[in-house]
């Protein structure tokens, strides 16, 4: 064990906190689950078991339960098919984090992605905030009679169907690291209770 005048100590203490930050706020937030690494489907499909065995401890109305699950498997999707990982590494910098504070649920997610992407999904994050509930519905019923896919296997209903079924804004962040990469984070809230 390191002792107190080494800088091997200072390091080893400077850990347990940080470690200790994390636990509290893991527990703080009723953390369900907490992942880093390649989200691809069959990843996604073990997040999903495992979320669905840890919702069993939390007495939801099925309804919400439900949300939780559709709003879940699209935020995977859209990590799986719209992550674009490093050169040379592949997708390890995705994160999923699944939680429940006392008014939600909420769903985070974040990915690498290139720079010249970040403006397109931003108007598209924005304008989605922009419609209230029967505005999604219409916009929603829109794309799909007009049923174009895109390149990566949608019709750009996603977040569309995210933004509807969570009845609340998405909060999301860009963090330019580089040139040609950005991490994007999403957070989706899934209010409990009436809605």
């Amino acid at each position: 064990m390191p002792t107190e005048n080494n800088p091997e100590h200072n390091k080893y203490y400077k850990l347990v906190d940080q470690i200790y930050g994390i636990e509290r706020m893991m527990v703080d937030n009723q953390l369900l689950l907490a992942y880093k690494d390649n989200i691809n489907e069959e990843t996604a499909d073990q997040l999903i078991a495992m979320v669905d065995s840890k919702m069993v401890g939390f007495d939801e109305e099925k309804k919400i339960k439900k949300k939780v699950f559709n709003v879940l498997v699209e935020c995977l999707q859209n990590v799986s098919r719209h992550a674009e990982p490093e050169k040379g590494k592949d997708h390890e910098s995705s994160i999923l984090l699944i939680g429940r504070n006392e008014n939600s649920f909420f769903i985070i997610t974040g990915n690498m992605m290139s720079n010249d992407k970040t403006e397109h999904l931003k108007e598209k994050l924005d304008q989605i905030n922009l419609l209230n509930p029967e505005e999604l519905r219409d916009r929603y019923k829109e794309l799909m009679n007009k049923m174009e896919f895109s390149d990566k296997g949608g019709a750009g209903l996603g977040l569309l169907d995210i933004a509807r079924k969570s009845a609340n804004k998405f909060e999301y962040d860009f963090r330019k690291l580089s040139d040609k990469k950005t991490y994007f984070t999403l957070k989706v809230n899934i209010p409990v209770g009436e809605n």
